[in-house]
């Protein structure tokens, strides 16, 4: 029972700060998380709560009810509110109505035509209704090739493979082409799917120096020379959290060093087709020993899950034999949709709204965020790589931003190891539907920053 219950806050929200409402929905489910509420407990009625905290019964009651929406807390009038049993925080953390500033989703407001898109699929719906091949109808990897020639890659003499999406690629690969035990060399700061993937298959991840150009040959080589190294990933492109792009000298030098240990090179450019004119990729110069990763879901459609990966013959064929294992075959009817939109041309117009939208929300960023934002530099792709000022901690800064409304993802997430790379936070671009609420969370992120620097950094916060 918790009709005693008060949040973690001992003193009512600040005015200025997010919305009262919010704060106590904050303050709730820090509290569930902590374990001071538990499933089946019961809150105290809304009126009783407000006049606890010094709150109107408007402002609790309002609380109450988002928190219901959010899956938190169920309950009845006349049944009282109590905390969920069922999945009530993981709801809560994924579906707030937070700015969010952590994830680089597509922005859905400018999705592709989808009516005209299925009109033309609907159109080949006999050839659809089957079992594909688990390397799809020649028809879906010419589609594959189309995709990847948009974004400046040619496939010629290379094996495309349907998959879906880039994450189901990259566990793939360590399935298929790495045993466990193995280790993979990254950056000190990477894609989380790829510990996440490497963690599932018992692969083991090593960190490589990076500056700001990627990864750095010399360290690459010293780490091979130090211990066992079976492959390298990379994302040359916009890479993700810093933005930072491989010069085409960086990226044969890489290769050369990849080829000369015997290195797989797993290289993921899911974020390419955010650059015009992107450098040839690091397999056009080590194609026998590279497998590269393309997603369609971060520029076109969420939801579409269709990704590609291109390799050599010798490498297809064990990708190709490991998706039928895991999956089967990627979905006929997505590709099929990915056909459409690249054949009608909209998947092109898409892809330039999306950049255009970039240009024009960090133009934005680098606005508000003034100073802190100077040290960014290059920042490719739908994100900015914020140093953390002295005296802050990239995890306080997004703890502190959420409990305002704003989430952002600390280095924390990224960190391949815990050293070898200067402490800050991603601010991704691309998810808010309007320009106006990516303008709103900057702005409080600027406040977060500018009171953190003054050691204002509230211990209230949740």
């Amino acid at each position: 029972m918790a009709n005693d219950w008060l949040p973690s806050l001992q003193r009512p929200p600040e005015s200025g700060a997010a919305p009262r409402y919010l704060t106590l929905v904050a303050a709730m489910a820090s509290d569930v998380a902590r374990g001071r509420l538990r499933p089946g407990d019961r809150l105290p009625p809304h009126r009783e709560l407000a006049e606890r905290l010094g709150l109107s019964a408007g402002t609790v009651a309002k609380a109450y009810s988002e928190a219901r929406r959010r899956g938190l807390v169920e309950g009845t009038r006349r049944e009282g509110t109590r905390i969920r049993y069922a999945e009530g925080l993981e709801r809560m953390l994924s579906e707030s109505p937070r700015i969010n500033l952590s994830s680089s989703y597509p922005n859905p407001a400018i999705a592709p035509d989808l009516v005209a898109a299925l009109a033309q699929v609907r159109r080949r719906e006999a050839g659809l209704t089957g079992y594909p091949p688990a390397a799809g109808h020649e028809r879906h990897r010419a589609i594959g090739e189309s995709w990847l020639r948009m974004t400046g890659i040619e496939a010629a003499g290379l094996a495309v493979l349907p998959t879906a999406g880039a994450q189901h690629g990259l566990s793939l690969t360590i399935a298929a082409l790495l045993e466990p035990g193995d280790t993979i060399a990254a950056g000190p700061l990477c894609y989380p799917g790829l510990m996440a993937a490497a963690r599932l298959r018992g692969v083991q991840v090593a960190t490589v120096g990076e500056d700001q150009h990627g990864l750095v040959p010399a360290e690459l080589v010293a780490l091979c020379r130090g211990r066992e190294i079976r492959a390298l990933y990379c994302t040359p492109t916009a890479a993700n959290p810093t933005g930072h792009t491989m010069r085409r000298e960086r990226k044969e030098a890489l290769a050369k060093v990849a080829e000369a240990h015997g290195l797989l090179v797993i290289e993921d450019e899911t974020h390419r087709p955010y650059l015009e004119r992107p450098t040839a990729p690091i397999i056009a110069q080590l194609p026998e020993r590279t497998v590269l990763l393309v997603s369609v879901s971060k520029m076109l459609l969420g939801g579409v899950r269709v990704g590609f990966a291109l390799a050599h013959s010798s490498l297809a064929a064990q990708l190709r034999l490991t998706l039928q294992a895991d999956l089967l075959a990627t979905s006929a009817l997505d590709l099929e949709f990915v056909g459409a939109l690249i054949e009608s041309g909209e998947a092109g117009r898409v892809i330039a709204r999306r950049r255009a939208e970039v240009r024009r929300r960090k133009s934005l960023a680098r606005r508000v965020l003034g100073e802190f934002a100077a040290d960014a530099g290059q920042s490719d792709g739908p994100f900015l790589w914020v140093a953390t000022p002295a005296a802050m901690t990239s995890d306080a800064v997004a703890e502190l931003a959420e409990s305002r409304g704003v989430s952002v993802a600390p280095a924390s997430a990224f960190a391949t190891s815990g050293r070898g790379y200067r402490d800050g936070f991603r601010v991704a671009l691309s998810a808010p539907a309007e320009d106006a609420e990516v303008d709103r969370g900057l702005r409080i992120l600027w406040e977060v920053l500018v009171g953190g620097r003054r050691g204002r950094l509230s211990s209230w916060a949740v």
